[in-house]
């Protein structure tokens, strides 16, 4: 997750807003899309009613803030 929250963390230190970033590194596939991808559907099979997608990144966009110190 380190490789995911640096690759969007990177673009927010340059002012992109979050949801612009988030696309870009999903966009470009590698590491750290397919592992945002395996974690959400892990996570989402583990509920009997899965969280809406917007609940999923609103914790990305934090733990990003959070990994760059933004």
């Amino acid at each position: 997750m380190d490789r995911l929250y640096d690759a969007n963390g990177e673009m927010l230190l340059e002012g992109a807003e979050f949801e612009n970033a988030y696309s870009l590194v999903i966009a470009a596939g590698g590491i750290q899309s397919t592992t945002w991808i395996r974690f959400c559907v892990q996570c989402a099979t583990r509920f009997d009613e899965p969280p809406e997608e917007s609940e999923f990144l609103s914790v990305l966009e934090e733990f990003n803030r959070k990994h760059v110190g933004a």
